[in-house]
């Protein structure tokens, strides 16, 4: 097929005016062959897709991070085009899976991280920057911070090493998205679930047996919704990781607002985890929880925060 140079053009502008134009980073374990800087190759019988490298910026091409846009083209009408980029997202991922190599969407637009263009009308001039904010820290300084934690004696445990060493590392990801359910895991990983005691483990244990005399599940049809429900029964003699991380909250001394925002968070966590909801402007969430995880780890290990601007 891709031998097949006349099915490399699109369909006339005229008659086919729209494309889905998908911007997307590559990561550093693909490179993508391409003699130009922009390449057609054919899709399906009536479409192609147009491969355009764009500009990345020093630091991404020091993480040997690349930036393309892939278009596919052309459709009659932008409902066609909305239509097809689903679909065309879906098969994007799928190359990442079956060759096993990264990439991330760039933008989104609502829930889908696509555009449709009108092939007819110009790119326009583009301009990209970058920027960065730091914190400048000297050695002595590094040393002084390091060794207060060090010298106070913290018998610290394996899950309050793991929960701080998601939050240290959460800024690296590149996503809102990303940096947010690192918080998130690092926030589980220090709240821990308790037993609610052998009352409770009794009232359940009645409750599953009553499932094998109840007249709506019996038969072998029936057996495994059964034993999913007795092992559902189980899970409740434990304490929920979301109301953990509340109880965690109340004993660390945080007012009710403050735990407001984390049990909002947790909720969009599950949302985006189980629903794939798209959760808008995430930034400003994002630095709130890690506001609130600083404190947490202040006070689960009795050292002053030191003052950032």
């Amino acid at each position: 097929m891709a031998g097949d140079e006349h099915r490399s053009i699109p369909p006339p502008e005229i008659t086919h005016p729209y494309a889905v134009s998908v911007p997307l980073r590559l990561g550093d374990n693909v490179e993508l062959v391409m003699d130009e800087v922009t390449v057609c190759v054919p899709f399906t019988d009536d479409c192609i897709i147009r491969i355009v490298q764009e500009h990345s910026t020093p630091r991404e091409q020091a993480n040997a991070i690349k930036r393309v846009s892939i278009d596919l083209e052309a459709f009659s009408s932008a409902s066609e085009a909305e239509r097809a980029g689903k679909l065309f997202v879906l098969s994007l991922l799928w190359v990442a899976a079956s060759r096993r190599i990264t990439l991330a969407f760039e933008q989104w637009t609502g829930e889908f991280p696509f555009a449709v263009r009108d092939r007819r009308r110009s790119r326009g001039i583009s301009v990209r920057g970058e920027g960065r904010t730091y914190r400048k820290v000297a050695p002595d300084e590094f040393a002084t911070i390091a060794a207060r934690a060090y010298t106070c004696g913290a018998n610290v445990n394996s899950n309050t090493l793991v929960s701080m060493e998601f939050y240290a590392a959460a800024r690296m990801e590149p996503t809102d998205r990303g940096r947010f359910i690192s918080l998130m895991i690092a926030l589980e990983a220090l709240s821990s679930q308790i037993d609610y005691g052998p009352g409770v483990a009794k009232c359940l244990a009645e409750l599953e047996s009553s499932l094998e005399h109840c007249s709506e599940l019996q038969g072998e049809g029936h057996r495994q919704l059964r034993g999913l429900l007795s092992q559902r029964l189980k899970n409740l003699r434990r304490e929920s990781v979301r109301h953990a991380i509340i109880r965690l909250l109340q004993g660390c001394g945080f007012d009710q607002e403050e735990i407001r925002v984390v049990d909002d968070a947790y909720e969009v966590r599950s949302k985006i985890l189980h629903e794939g909801f798209r959760a808008p402007q995430l930034g400003d969430l994002t630095n709130r929880l890690e506001s609130i995880m600083r404190r947490l780890y202040s006070t689960h290990l009795s050292l002053p925060l030191v003052v950032t601007d």
